[in-house]
């Protein structure tokens, strides 16, 4: 099975992009979304903080993004499980441990699930990907336009690639 790890913000919704009926959510950045699943036979995993919203206000805002991405053919297979984050202190320098940043809680999810195949992270912040080997899945978007063209190509070909998980 191959898996997108998909972030809301600065991925299908750039920074400054305005559509409230569809929650800022830019509908052209559904679409790359959704050829890349159908391209590469991938569910989506939530990443984004959007999770939260799953148990706030009896989910509604949650419902509502779900409503959109499935409008556009996409749904949610499942959630990265939310850890808290803890920092550490060392040398007056503060840090935060990996294990409990975003790429910590994909860790986790993929330990619990030996079918993935595969996976690519879409995300616009980089969560210390790379101290669990995540950069080489990982296609960083500039959240001033949110996932492009050639974000959707990368994500394809990691998906297509060799690069198995780790």
């Amino acid at each position: 099975m191959n898996i997108v790890f998909l972030d809301i913000d600065g991925v299908l919704i750039p920074n400054n992009y305005h559509d409230k009926e569809n929650l800022n959510i830019d509908k052209e950045k559904l679409l790359f979304l959704k050829r890349i699943i159908v391209e590469t036979e991938s569910k989506v995993v939530l990443i984004s903080n959007w999770r939260f919203f799953k148990d706030e206000d009896n989910g509604t805002l949650f419902k509502r993004l779900a409503d959109i991405l499935s409008n556009a053919g996409i749904s949610i297979y499942d959630f990265t499980p939310i850890i808290k984050l803890k920092m550490i202190m060392k040398d007056d320098n503060i840090s935060f441990d990996p294990f409990t940043m975003r790429s910590g809680e994909i860790y986790k999810w993929l330990n619990e699930h030996s079918e993935v195949n595969n996976f690519v992270i879409l995300d616009d912040e980089n969560y210390s990907y790379d101290f669990f080997g995540y950069d080489k899945n990982l296609v960083l978007t500039d959240n001033t336009v949110g996932l492009t063209k050639e974000d959707l190509k990368k994500a394809i070909d990691l998906l297509k690639s060799n690069i198995k998980r780790r």
